[in-house]
């Protein structure tokens, strides 16, 4: 059955549900936290019910259905055990102008789905009344995957949205720089509570962004952002860092601030990916090429051609080989030959010499 898919505004909405066992207990909860004005009619209610209804937050009608009740309804919710009622409900709320859910699933108006909330984000998954166990499952498996994180990313995209409002971008602009914006990927930061390092990432990219507009240099990006496919010779390019990967959060850290320097100074999207630890490298070129790489620069953070670089690396760009044949793969060198090396180990020495020497538990 093909359903049009919805989000009500029911603030002050005059919602009423006919019974008071545990299937209006779930409806009534869902239309207070949308904020509705709710009445519930029945001789007996769930203890859920009952509560609500002392606290003032709904009112509790004790007593059998009459069509009275359903005056002024907007949204009308047959939750009964009994199908007898549960049909006369559904006329009696056609005839009064109101959308009628029934528990039954038939005879109604529209169904409520399986929901998930994440602060703003709400997620709806319904089956067209196949299988509402199915729509539980799904809902399931997508809350171990989109966790509270969203809520927060979510939040900062409306808070930076509110502070360039101010600057009065183009509508093509606009739109390109939140397409853009929201390929940003903060939620690894995020999943660690790294949330100033999140924010620092959105709020510079956009900036950069800005910038590159700024200086004439952003009309492929706003053609992008409209899905025109005619783009520059460097669009479609992204930066893939392979580095050994470590549990050390510190060690993470500096890793991923040199990714933040790679795509600030080159201007493409730069993603660490790890060879033992999450994201891997794959996950990390999937990424890139998910968010419209064509070709992907894998830059080995390695000092030396070991096992990482002459057969772990290979395996993995092998596969994505396989996987994306039309995307175009180069891999660079490891650092270790690289000349630049031996100036940073002479800068390190120079540290030394000026140090103050330190001896036993100083000499860490």
């Amino acid at each position: 059955m093909a359903l049009y898919p919805i989000f009500l505004e029911l603030s002050w909405k005059k919602c009423v549900a006919v019974g008071g066992g545990k299937v209006a207990s779930r409806k009534v909860a869902r239309l207070l936290e949308a904020g509705a004005d709710v009445t519930v009619v029945a001789p007996e209610v769930s203890p859920e019910i009952a509560d609500l209804a002392s606290q003032g937050r709904l009112r509790w009608l004790k007593r059998e259905y009459s069509p009275d009740v359903l005056a002024d309804a907007f949204l009308v919710f047959a939750a009964t055990d009994s199908p007898e009622t549960n049909r006369r409900v559904a006329q009696d709320a056609h005839d009064a102008g109101a959308l009628v859910n029934v528990a039954s699933g038939s005879g109604g108006d529209f169904l409520v789905p399986s929901v998930i909330r994440r602060g703003d984000l709400t997620i709806a998954i319904g089956t067209g009344g196949a299988s509402p166990e199915v729509a539980r499952r799904l809902r399931l498996m997508l809350e171990e995957e989109i966790g509270p994180e969203y809520a927060q990313w979510l939040e900062m995209m409306a808070e930076l949205r509110e502070e360039l409002k101010p600057l009065g971008l183009d509508d093509n602009t606009w739109r390109a720089l939140w397409r853009h914006l929201a390929e940003i990927d903060v939620i690894q930061y995020l999943k660690r509570a790294q949330y100033r390092r999140a924010r620092n990432v959105l709020w510079n990219e956009a900036a950069r962004f800005i910038d590159a507009v700024e200086r004439g240099e952003g009309e492929g990006v706003r053609d992008k952002g409209l899905g025109d496919e005619e783009q520059g010779s460097e669009e479609g390019v992204a930066i893939v860092i392979a580095a050994h990967g470590s549990t050390s959060d510190k060690a993470r850290e500096e890793i991923e601030r040199l990714g933040e320097a790679v795509q600030l100074a080159t201007g493409h999207r730069t993603v660490v990916g790890y060879l033992s630890g999450e994201p891997g490298v794959m996950d990390a070129a999937e990424s890139c090429i998910g968010a419209g790489a064509s070709t992907l620069l894998i830059v080995p953070y390695l000092l030396f051609h070991g096992v990482h670089a002459h057969k772990d690396l290979p395996g993995i760009v092998a596969k994505l080989g396989e996987a994306h044949p039309d995307v175009k793969l180069l891999v660079a060198k490891p650092l270790g030959d690289h000349p630049l090396l031996k100036d940073i180990v002479v800068d390190r020495v120079s540290e030394l010499s000026n140090a103050k020497p330190r001896r036993g538990k100083d000499a860490k």
